[in-house]
């Protein structure tokens, strides 16, 4: 895997690729209103060139950024910090833009927590054993049998996209006994009257955390601080749209991703309370400090400015 791609460094011009769902919306959204084009020609840039491309997977993202096909894309961060170990700081975050739990249900009616899982159960969730879901899984083995046992649970885990998962969890007819999700799919799971949550990352990591994360080549952020500054400023104004109008936010959203999700559903997603929309990334040095702890990234940051961009720096992240 190539590491080193060039960073162009012309301002005005930027190449987002994205993956669908929920956890990436400030982006849909600031492009579909045509935010960043506004913010950049407040800047002097009379011609912005700006793309958003969507990907399915976050290794396809992230190849985009590495091989110099795009420059940022958002996801999990705990594939961004390994990478960021990996090339000692040559990729970085820029900021956060979600903040949202990731659940853990079951069918299961014998299981009422992790605790309770036998080998005859499997647990689904978009990426094993270093996916953002996997991670959390990891983190609460640890806690509930010591960090040398935090992987005492991957060998019931198995892959299964977000869609798939919900419909195993629906049909009941699956091997897949629980589901590791975040929104929307929890949120259809648990419509179904069959699944009941019995796992919370929110309650792992002792209180909300950073969900979605914009990132790429801290070359880019450094020759570009027009286009990184104008960036913030259009996710920013999502932000406050998003919290002033959530029901014309939702139907902008279900127009830009044509969602089969009626626009109450959608409304509702946007207007829970542990759904945030901010900048600022929130207990992502828990992430870090395990990741750490495991041995998945050998570099200990100091604080979580390290590997999220100086240009949030200002803002009170965690």
């Amino acid at each position: 895997m190539r590491t080193s791609a060039p960073a162009r460094a012309e301002e005005g011009q930027i190449r987002i690729v994205r993956q669908p769902g929920m956890g990436h919306l400030p982006l849909t959204l600031m492009m579909e209103l045509n935010l960043l084009d506004k913010h950049l020609k407040a800047a002097g840039i009379d011609k912005p060139n700006v793309s958003m491309r969507v990907v399915s997977g976050s290794t396809a993202t992230s190849d985009a950024v590495i091989s110099g096909n795009a420059d940022m894309t958002s996801g999990a961060l705990t594939s961004l910090l390994t990478l960021w170990d990996k090339t000692k700081g040559k990729y970085q975050a820029l900021c956060a833009i979600t903040t949202q739990p990731m659940q853990l249900d079951t069918i299961n009616p014998a299981v009422k927590s992790v605790a309770d899982f036998t080998d005859n159960d499997r647990i689904g969730l978009p990426g094993v054993k270093t996916s953002y879901h996997a991670i959390v899984l990891q983190m609460e083995a640890a806690r509930l049998w010591g960090v040398d046992q935090y992987a005492r649970l991957d060998h019931l885990t198995v892959f299964i996209s977000p869609p798939d998962g919900v419909i195993a969890m629906l049909s009941g007819k699956s091997q897949i006994s629980a589901h590791f999700t975040s929104a929307p799919f929890m949120y259809q799971e648990r419509e179904g009257g069959k699944a009941r949550k019995i796992l919370d990352s929110y309650d792992v990591l002792g209180g909300p955390h950073v969900f979605g994360t914009i990132w790429g080549s801290a070359a880019y952020f450094e020759k570009n601080p027009v286009t990184t500054k104008a960036l913030l400023a259009a996710l920013s104004e999502v932000m406050d749209l998003v919290k002033n109008d959530p029901r014309g936010m939702a139907q902008t959203y279900i127009k830009a991703d044509n969602l089969n999700f009626p626009l109450d559903f959608v409304e509702g997603m946007l207007r829970d309370p542990q759904n945030i929309f901010e900048l600022a990334p929130r207990n992502s040095m828990k992430f870090a400090e395990f990741q750490n702890r495991i041995g998945l990234i050998k570099t200990k940051p100091a604080s979580w400015k390290d590997y999220y961009a100086p240009a949030i720096h200002h803002l009170q992240g965690s």
